[in-house]
């Protein structure tokens, strides 16, 4: 990816392209975190997700509006609500009304992150206390080169009215392309009717790097 300039005096970006033709685009402040060095909104294939450099590494975030979620366009399953930040500013969540077959992923090219890396990926969920159908673990995937990692995880004894962490998985990145870096949260097994599950979005974070060899 090509080095992000950003003048400190006013907060403005250098307009430009990685090396697959994502457009780079300025945001005056970060919606999600003020505090950050550099905050630009990328946008690939009609997906958009915010990336950070902070202490030399990219970070990212998806947000819900920009995940793929089955049957998320039909309001009779999913609705959007809004919620706030610590710092009181709003941000969008889908919310879960009812359903059977839960799917909710996302992708990010691996180009756009910091090589030689240890990421992690985390679902930012909550479970409303009205929620019911969680009696099955979902699975919580990571698809890398084709390659799917999977890990279940029962929601039973997650707080309610509490927005948690779900870890996904962890990555290396390397210097050369990976490609597509997929991630899941789904339960389409069990047939259970699903309820109460609001979503913020996903965060894929280093952590920590890893010297190459010589």
């Amino acid at each position: 990816m090509h080095k992000i300039v950003m003048n400190r005096s006013n907060w403005d970006f250098i307009y430009g392209f990685n090396n697959r033709g994502v457009v780079i685009t300025s945001h005056q402040q970060c919606c999600y975190s003020p505090s950050l060095v550099v905050c630009v909104e990328v946008f690939s294939h009609s997906k958009q997700y915010f990336i950070e450099e902070k202490d030399d590494l990219i970070h990212a975030k998806m947000l819900p509006r920009y995940l793929d979620i089955a049957w998320g366009k039909d309001q009779r399953y999913w609705s959007w609500s809004s919620s706030n930040e610590k710092d009181g500013s709003p941000v969008e969540v889908a919310e879960l009304k009812h359903v059977c077959w839960l799917d909710v992923h996302g992708t990010i090219p691996s180009s756009n992150l910091s090589p030689n890396t240890t990421y992690e990926v985390v679902y930012i969920i909550k479970l409303q206390e009205k929620g019911s159908g969680w009696e099955v673990p979902v699975s919580l995937v990571i698809r890398l080169q084709g390659i799917d990692y999977t890990h279940k995880l029962s929601l039973m004894t997650k707080p309610r009215e509490k927005w948690i962490e779900l870890q996904v998985g962890e990555f290396l990145t390397s210097s050369d392309d990976m490609g597509n870096i997929q991630f899941f949260l789904c339960e389409c097994e069990s047939g259970n009717w699903k309820s109460g599950l609001l979503i913020k979005g996903v965060v894929i974070r280093p952590k920590q790097q890893v010297q190459p060899s010589h």
